[in-house]
């Protein structure tokens, strides 16, 4: 069973972006592939130094010298160019028997500035390939002016053999070990490999297209090469953990990337240590319906690990995220360790097809102390809905991350995995003396004293709670709401008794339909992000015997009257006087058994009603709802799951 409150905290990921790919921003961490839009490619960027080091020797010729300098602007496109802290700037350098810094990483400041000074690189005829002398300019002049904590990011593209092979390579090394990551880009069937490999060492960063026209399709190859070239080494705080991965296998996932979101799962267990005193992992899968995979306790080594994971078969079907994250949260850590985290890693291609009721299990989902991180592959994502179901971020931690296809997925790996092994159980008890030294004016005071201890991430992390014992603190009163914030659009319940039904209607999803047009605001669907946790209101019992103290019907055509005479509130006074038997005013509160659905394998609630309210059908639910007038207190029992 998942344990209460279990705020987590993160070691910071020192991570560098290649190529302005990788992000790690304040609120989401982002590694996406290119998306074309027409002959454009955009990407996310961060802060970073490129810089091109350009074949222009004989062999090249004038034609491919402008494919190249096209290839160039496309990539550049993709980068968010310019001097600020989270942006790139670019050098270039060209070569042949002379080597030009045709282009410093401090001379332009917009994208179209460095346009313009690529399209102004004029190619001179003739000359020989001195690459050696190209990596010592990039080496000692190429970076000067660097801003510091940037990468140093080179890419080479040649079309033939060095005029000095060793030299090359010896300048090469000196370069990278100057801390240069250097890409190199043969074109044509006259480069020679092994100095491809020898010029950036790692043979994943080295690329062979047949000829310059085939430059410009390689752009998003390149952009994988440089998130992977990046991935940490990850050191975990603690190797405690309850990991249940929640993986979606709708209809618009597919065979293929169903298969690589598995790969994806399986490089993730690779970092982990697996067994009983260590790291125990789950796994659902999850379309129309959930299907648990194996639960935390089922396999103790990682090999085992691995080869269930291979095993898994895809269905297809719809999003169903809401169901999905009710039973992560009511089955998938049954099996979980008292001394470990609940930790639940969630990845979908598409916007769940509730999302209301997505939005009230991912509450309840967090309430319950689990630790969740969210995960949205390809551009069908709600960016919205994966901020909902993820835990609150802050400065320490990211929990929401986005990559472009499920070819990027795979580039993740080493980040959840970091993060993960990160969560701690610890920090806020559950505490509920009353506090009488920060209590405000307006009526508005804290529950318990030292809120201040535990600083102001757990107002946004731990908000249910912060919000019924910090609220002083946190700013929660009315009078201290901050300025500047957006105002909702007038958001209400449609009927005034919505908290006599209870927390059934907000939690249970066969109700979400019914609750949305009825009770929005008292379930949380206003944007308040929180479920209702006052008790129903009992209303003052009024008189409702005879003169001779006994309850029954003054008049003997009741039944002639329609319900309406019994509920209505401008009719009660003279029901109660005359036909309270007839009303059920007589009566205590009657039980209601739940039926047995007919589909979904599901039992209805018991309801504990008074007689004057009646079970109406909902449109989209098995399950028939009480209605009643005002006042009165409602009691469900809901059956066992």
């Amino acid at each position: 069973m998942a344990k209460p409150l279990q705020p987590a905290f993160i070691l910071l990921i020192a991570v560098t972006s290649v190529l302005g790919f990788l992000v790690l921003d304040e609120q989401v961490a982002t590694v996406s592939t290119p998306t074309d839009t027409g002959n454009k490619t955009t990407c996310n960027s961060s802060a970073e130094e490129i810089v091109f080091v350009l074949d222009a020797s004989g062999s090249v010729g004038h034609d491919n010298f402008n494919l190249v300098k096209d290839f160039v602007k496309t990539v550049i496109r993709s980068l968010n160019i310019g001097t600020g802290p989270n942006q790139t700037r670019v050098g270039l350098i060209t070569y042949s028997t002379n080597v030009v810094m045709q282009i410093k990483i401090q001379d332009n400041h917009t994208l179209h500035e460095l346009e313009q000074a690529v399209d102004n690189i004029v190619y001179s005829t003739g000359g020989k390939t001195e690459t050696e002398k190209a990596l010592n300019l990039l080496t000692t002049e190429g970076f000067q002016g660097m801003r510091p904590g940037t990468r140093k990011t080179a890419i080479v593209i040649t079309d033939g053999l060095s005029t000095q092979p060793n030299l090359t390579q010896q300048t090469a090394k000196a370069a990278r070990d100057s801390g240069i990551l250097i890409f190199a880009i043969g074109v044509g069937n006259q480069v020679n490999m092994d100095e491809l490999n020898g010029i950036a060492k790692d043979t994943k960063q080295v690329f062979l297209v047949d000829d310059f026209n085939a430059l410009s399709g390689m752009v998003k190859q390149l952009t994988q090469a440089a998130c992977e070239a990046i991935r940490p080494t990850v050191t975990c705080m603690t190797k405690v953990a309850d990991v249940v991965f929640l993986i979606d296998s709708s209809g618009s996932v597919g065979f293929e990337n169903f298969e690589k979101m598995k790969q994806f799962v399986q490089q993730v267990v690779e970092f982990f240590d697996v067994g009983t005193s260590y790291t125990n992992v789950g796994l659902i899968v999850f379309n129309d319906r959930p299907k648990i995979e194996f639960q935390l306790n089922k396999y103790q080594t990682k090999s085992e690990l691995i080869a269930a994971i291979n095993q898994l078969v895809y269905s297809q079907g719809g999003t169903n995220t809401a169901t999905a994250l009710e039973t992560l949260r009511t089955d998938g850590f049954a099996y979980d360790r008292p001394n470990a985290p609940n930790i639940a890693i969630v990845v979908t291609d598409g916007l769940s097809k509730n999302p209301d009721a997505t939005k009230i299990q991912a509450i309840l989902l967090k309430e319950h102390g689990i630790t969740v991180f969210a995960i949205g592959v390809g551009n069908h994502t709600n960016r919205q809905e994966l901020d909902t179901i993820a835990s609150s971020p802050n400065p320490r931690t990211k929990y929401v991350f986005e990559v472009g296809d499920f070819d990027t997925l795979k580039t993740l790996d080493a980040i959840v995995a970091h993060s993960t092994c990160g969560v701690q159980i610890g920090g806020i008890p559950y505490m509920t003396t009353t506090s009488s030294s920060a209590t405000s004016k307006y009526g508005c005071y804290d529950a318990i004293d030292g809120c201040e201890t535990y600083g102001r991430d757990a107002c946004s992390d731990y908000e249910p709670w912060a919000r019924a014992h910090c609220m002083f603190y946190c700013g929660f009163c009315p009078h201290l709401a901050m300025t500047g914030t957006t105002t909702e659009a007038p958001c209400d319940d449609n009927i005034r008794n919505c908290h006599e039904y209870g927390t059934y209607i907000c939690t249970e999803i066969s109700m979400i339909e019914w609750t949305t047009g009825h009770c929005k605001k008292y379930c949380g669907l206003c944007g308040n992000g929180s479920l209702p946790h006052e008790n129903p209101t009992t209303p003052t019992p009024m008189s409702t015997t005879t003169s001779d103290g006994v309850c029954r019907n003054r008049i003997n055509n009741c039944h002639e009257y329609n319900n309406n005479t019994c509920t209505e509130q401008s009719y009660r006074t003279w029901a109660q006087q005359n036909c309270a038997e007839f009303c059920g005013f007589c009566s205590n509160y009657n039980v209601i058994k739940g039926i047995q659905s007919s589909t979904g394998n599901y039992t209805c609630p018991d309801w504990k009603l008074p007689k004057e309210c009646i079970m109406t059908s909902i449109p989209g639910s098995a399950c028939p709802m009480p209605s009643c007038p005002p006042g009165y207190t409602l009691t469900v029992e809901l059956p066992k799951h």
